[in-house]
C-alpha cells in the first residue's frame, strides 16, 4: 500500500501562483505558498494544511522552474509527515531546480518533532532536473533530491537527471523504497545512502554518473550510523564515472540480480575509505557484470584499481571488511581482473562465471575530477587474493 493513502487533501501549486511554463520562476509558490502560511523563506513554519492529516503537494503537467527565492538564504525544505510530492509523470511533470540562479535550491523532505517526526513520505510521478548539469566541481550546486531522518519512505516513478552533485541523497532514514525509477546524466552519485537502514532499491536504471551508479555507505564522522538491511535488486547500472554498485559502511547487504555495464573502476566493490566504517555480512549473488573498468569517457570521479569484482582495502584504512559471499555472478569483458580480494576476511566464493576477456593496466583516461585516476595494479590475476585469512575459493568457473 502507499505510505500516503489516496484521500489525502491535495495541494495544487497553480492554485498559488505557480505557472509551470518552464520560464517563470515557481519557487515561491512550489516550495513556501502552497504548503506554508505567511511564508517567510522557513523562519517560522505554519502550515496551510492540518499537519496530522496526509498532503500531496500536486504539480500538474509542466515544467515548474525553480529559482531563487528573494531574500531567503535557507535551504528550502518540507518538514511535513505522512506528505507526498506528485505529478502527472515523468515527462510531462517537470520539477527543473535553477543552480545557475539559486545554487541552494533542492528538493529536501526531512523529519521535524512538530509535524509528526518524518514517517510516511513519498516522491512520485515526475521528473526532477537542472540548469546546471556539468559545474567544474561537486560544490558548485545542491543535489537534487535531499531525504532527511524519515521513516518509511516510497520513491516511485520518478526520472532524476542533469545533475550537478547527487540524484538522490538519502541520509539516516529507514524503511524506504526506490522503485521504477530513472537516473542519468548526473555529476556525482545517482542513488547515495548514508547511514539507512531497511531500504530497498529495486527495479530502476541508473545511467551515466559522474561517481558511483548506487552508493551504500555510514559510519563517517557526521553520520556514525552503518547502512545497514539494504536489498538492491534487479537494477540497470549503465556508464558510471567510478563504480556501479559501491559498499562502504554498512553491513547486512544483498547485491542480487542487477546488470551493471561500463564503469570506470569496479563494477561492483567493497571498498573501505577514511573516515567511514567497515563492511560486514554483504552478499553479491547473481549478477551480470560487463565492461567493467573499459568506461572511458563522460564525468570520471573515480580513483583506484579496476576490476569486476573487488573486496579490496587499497587504502589500507583501519576498519574490518568481513564476511563477503560472491556466488553464481556472470562477469564479462572487464579491466585487471575478474575479482580482486585485498585486506579481507571470510570471503566465499562460488559458482561465478568469469568470462573475459581481461584487459590489463589503467584506463589512458586518467580522469575528468579531482582524485579520479584509474591505477596500475601490476598484476593481472583472473582472481586476485592478498593480505586476506579466510578466503573460500571454490570454482569460480573462469574460461579464457
Amino acid at each position: 500500500m502507499p505510505v500516503v493513502p489516496a484521500d489525502a487533501e491535495v495541494v495544487d501549486v497553480t492554485r498559488f501562483g505557480a505557472v509551470g511554463d518552464g520560464h517563470a520562476n515557481d519557487a515561491r509558490a512550489v516550495l513556501g505558498d502552497a504548503l506554508f502560511v505567511d511564508f517567510d523563506g522557513y523562519r517560522t513554519v505554519e502550515p496551510r494544511f492540518d499537519p496530522n492529516r496526509p498532503v500531496v503537494l500536486y504539480l500538474p503537467e509542466g515544467t515548474y522552474r525553480l529559482g531563487a527565492l528573494d531574500g531567503f538564504d535557507r535551504r528550502p525544505s518540507f518538514p511535513f509527515s505522512r506528505f507526498e510530492i506528485r505529478g502527472d509523470g515523468p515527462g510531462r511533470t517537470t520539477v527543473l531546480l535553477d543552480h545557475v540562479e539559486y545554487p541552494l535550491v533542492r528538493l529536501s523532505v526531512h523529519a521535524d518533532h512538530r509535524f509528526g517526526d518524518g514517517v510516511d513520505v513519498a516522491i512520485r510521478d515526475l521528473t526532477v532536473a537542472s540548469t546546471l548539469p556539468r559545474p567544474g566541481d561537486r560544490s558548485s550546486a545542491e543535489m537534487n533530491i535531499h531525504l532527511r531522518d524519515l521513516r518509511g519512505f516510497e520513491i516511485d516513478n520518478v526520472e532524476v537527471r542533469h545533475g550537478p552533485r547527487i540524484a538522490f541523497h538519502v541520509n539516516s532514514c529507514a524503511s524506504g523504497t526506490f522503485r521504477n525509477c530513472w537516473v542519468h546524466d548526473m555529476n556525482t552519485d545517482g542513488i547515495h545512502l548514508v547511514g539507512c537502514r531497511d531500504i530497498l532499491v529495486e527495479d530502476n536504471v541508473v545511467q551515466d554518473t559522474g561517481d558511483d551508479g548506487i552508493a551504500v555507505l555510514g559510519g563517517n564522522w557526521w553520520n556514525p550510523d552503518l547502512s545497514a538491511d539494504v536489498v538492491i535488486r534487479r537494477n540497470r547500472v549503465e556508464r558510471t564515472g567510478s563504480a556501479g554498485i559501491s559498499m562502504v559502511g554498512c553491513e547486512h547487504v544483498l547485491v542480487e540480480d542487477n546488470d551493471v555495464t561500463g564503469t570506470y573502476l569496479g563494477g561492483i566493490v567493497v571498498r573501505p575509505f577514511w573516515d567511514f566504517a567497515g563492511v560486514r555480512d554483504v552478499t553479491i549473488r547473481k549478477n551480470r557484470i560487463q565492461d567493467a573498468g573499459l568506461h572511458e569517457t563522460g564525468i570520471l570521479w573515480g580513483g583506484g584499481i579496476a576490476s569486476g569484482l573487488a573486496v579490496a582495502n587499497d587504502l589500507a584504512v583501519d576498519v574490518d571488511v568481513d564476511g563477503v559471499l560472491i556466488e553464481e555472478n556472470v562477469v564479462g569483458a572487464c579491466r585487471n581482473s575478474f575479482l580482486r580480494v585485498r585486506g579481507a576476511r571470510n570471503v566465499t566464493v562460488r559458482g561465478n562465471e568469469f568470462v573475459g576477456p581481461l584487459v590489463p593496466g589503467p584506463s589512458a583516461n586518467q580522469g575528468s575530477g579531482e582524485g579520479s585516476a584509474s591505477c596500475d595494479p601490476g598484476v593481472y590475476d583472473p582472481v586476485h587474493v592478498v593480505d586476506s585469512t579466510g578466503v573460500v575459493i571454490d570454482d569460480p568457473g573462469w574460461r579464457k
